[in-house]
């Protein structure tokens, strides 16, 4: 008897483990958008060069991923934010004269996108310069 439960433990487990696994393999290998982005961003303190991003939004664990074309894989964590208007996946930045800043990712794929949270950087833009963004916004497949 004892056995038998132990056996019944063990499958049980095995099969949590594969039910969590299989849907995060399957949204990496499935991005949500292909972005052309055709400036120089940044995201949590680092700098991204302009360039075609391919971008996951995983509501689950609140992640976003960013891949570069060339490989290079940036994880982000982000919070609920408004709903999606319309059927088209966006990446919405704030723009402060040539300083782009990630503000939001909005998937077609979601109810509601994710927005990130303001840098240090961007925040002294708004603190010490006192200047408001300029919002843009780049739709998935365009430029």
């Amino acid at each position: 008897m004892r056995k038998l439960f132990l056996n019944l433990a063990l499958l049980m487990a095995t099969g949590f483990v594969a039910a969590s696994v299989v849907p995060t393999a399957v949204a990496q290998n499935t991005p949500d958008m292909r972005v052309n982005i055709p400036f120089e961003f940044q995201v949590e303190g680092k700098t991204l060069a302009a360039g075609i991003y391919y971008v996951t939004v995983g509501t689950v664990y609140r992640r976003i991923d960013l891949v570069s074309d060339d490989g290079h894989r940036l994880m982000l964590s982000g919070t609920p934010a408004r709903e999606r208007n319309g059927n088209i996946s966006t990446l919405v930045f704030h723009k402060y004269g040539d300083t782009y800043f990630l503000h939001e990712v909005m998937s077609n794929r979601q109810p509601f996108g994710m927005a990130l949270p303001v840098s240090k950087a961007e925040k002294a833009m708004i603190n010490i310069a006192g200047v408001q963004p300029v919002v843009e916004t780049i739709a998935a497949g365009s430029r």
